[in-house]
């Protein structure tokens, strides 16, 4: 067994990973997972529950070691807690 966090390897294999190695529809959906993904992120700044969800991670504070989309800077729990639930799927959605 490893001594590494889980986190750790992922964060290894994403720093080694080379584009060259992936297919091009490997590239061709990693790009748009992440568009999308970022997309979704910044679309929900000013959304209801996600300004109550902010004002509630300002209120607790904590070591700002964390930041948060649409800015700021809070402790890494309390940016997870911020963290979209899940991702909106619309139907016919392929991308995950």
């Amino acid at each position: 067994m490893s001594d590494q966090y889980l986190v750790e390897e992922l964060g290894a294999f994403v720093r080694d990973a080379q584009l060259s190695a992936m297919s091009g529809n490997a590239r061709a959906a990693l790009k748009r997972n992440i568009l999308d993904s970022v997309g979704c992120a910044l679309a929900a700044v000013d959304g209801e529950m996600v300004t109550v969800m902010r004002q509630q991670v300002c209120a607790v504070g904590g070591n700002p070691v964390g930041t948060l989309i649409g800015g700021g800077r809070t402790s890494a729990d309390q940016a997870a807690l911020l963290r979209p639930p899940r991702r909106q799927r619309w139907p016919g959605d392929v991308t995950g």
